[in-house]
C-alpha cells in the first residue's frame, strides 16, 4: 500500500534525474527505472492522501 503523494514524489525524482542526463545511455537507463516505478505501482493499492492515509503512515512510522 502506498499513497498518491509517494507516487508523485518518486515520479518527480525520476523525471528530474532523467532531465539531468546528457548521455543517451544514461537516459535509457533512467527511463527504464521510471518504467519500473510505473509497473510496480500497478500491483499495489494506492490510496488518496487524506486523514486515513495519514493515520496509516503514522502507524508505519512506529
Amino acid at each position: 500500500m502506498s499513497t498518491a503523494i509517494s507516487f508523485e514524489e518518486q515520479t518527480r525524482g525520476w523525471l528530474a534525474h532523467i532531465a539531468q542526463q546528457t548521455a543517451t545511455a544514461s537516459q535509457i537507463r533512467a527511463y527504464g527505472e521510471l518504467k519500473r516505478l510505473f509497473q510496480s505501482y500497478c500491483f499495489i493499492t494506492v490510496v488518496d492522501f487524506g486523514s486515513i492515509a495519514n493515520l496509516q503512515i503514522e502507524d508505519w512510522s512506529i
